[in-house]
């Protein structure tokens, strides 16, 4: 890449006395500087660019400094543009179906992120985290479990048909003493005192009855819901150890979309003795658009 530098100085030129022969201008004089003219213009890069072809570290240039195409996995996270959090995370993905460009797509209540972790809370506890409570009230039932509702849109549901669901599996055993009938209730409303199920499930001595409880919260329109509760007993007999029985229990309430509820499991024996136990846990999950 060459500069032009001028040979002749034709306003010297201008000058000289009338007659000085060095006066005249020249075609070779002419020639120098045209030619040296010409090497510089060769040179140089045209003007539309401005920049050289070639690899310019993280861009490469191409097309006579027409092209620059990003180098492959130089772009970093922090020269991404910035993304809201949301309620419970977000991720860069696509929620419209069909081709186009990335969007700013978020999680969900049953889909968070834990520190740097992506956590499913499907299933809040396993089958191993049983909790044992003696159950001996006659007067006042035990509550084996309680979950708050938030109500409204908290829980991430926001279209009709969306569903909350709330799982808790309880053994009633009866270790000594004379037979007994564990009463389970699953109630709801501000405190939990409105009962949508109950279920009285006798308990022979020396035996274990295991009961399946089903909790659905379903929104059923902008400002309307309800809950729905299913208790399935399973009676092992003791003589016939293969032999199972099973009695569904089942029902449903109304509740307003915006307010609050608990969600209260509970207990209580038929007897005073302390020899009926529950053993339970509790698992939350969810399922939206309307596919439960």
């Amino acid at each position: 890449m060459s500069d032009y530098t001028k040979t002749t100085d034709f306003l010297a030129k201008d000058a000289l006395a009338a007659g000085d022969p060095d006066k005249l201008v020249l075609g070779a004089e002419l020639d120098v500087e045209f030619n040296a003219i010409a090497a510089a213009l060769a040179t140089k890069t045209d003007g539309n660019g401005a920049v050289t072809t070639g690899d310019k570290g993280d861009i490469t240039v191409s097309a006579a400094g027409l092209t620059w195409t990003i180098d492959a996995g130089v772009v970093t996270l922090a020269k991404l543009a910035d993304l809201t959090y949301g309620t419970y995370g977000s991720f860069i993905g696509r929620y419209t179906a069909s081709t186009g460009v990335p969007q700013e797509s978020y999680f969900g209540n049953s889909l968070r992120f834990s520190g740097d972790t992506l956590v499913s809370y499907n299933h809040l506890m396993t089958y191993d985290d049983y909790l044992q409570t003696t159950v001996v009230s006659t007067v006042t039932a035990t509550a084996l479990t309680t979950h708050d509702f938030a109500g409204g849109t908290a829980e991430g549901m926001t279209t009709s048909g969306d569903v909350l669901k709330f799982s808790a599996k309880v053994r009633a055993i009866c270790a000594t003493g004379s037979p007994e009938t564990m009463t389970l209730t699953v109630g709801t409303g501000a405190s939990g005192t409105t009962v949508v199920a109950t279920a009285a499930v006798p308990v022979a001595t020396g035996t274990t009855v295991e009961i399946a409880v089903e909790v659905e919260i379903v929104r059923t329109g902008a400002t309307t819901g309800e809950m729905v509760a299913t208790m399935t007993v399973s009676d092992y007999h003791a003589t016939v150890p293969q032999a199972v029985t099973r009695t569904v229990h089942h029902g449903t309430v109304s509740i307003t979309w915006a307010s609050a509820h608990k969600i209260i499991l509970k207990a209580q024996p038929s007897t005073s003795s302390a020899s009926l136990s529950a053993v339970h846990r509790f698992s939350e999950s969810n399922t939206f658009s309307g596919v439960y």
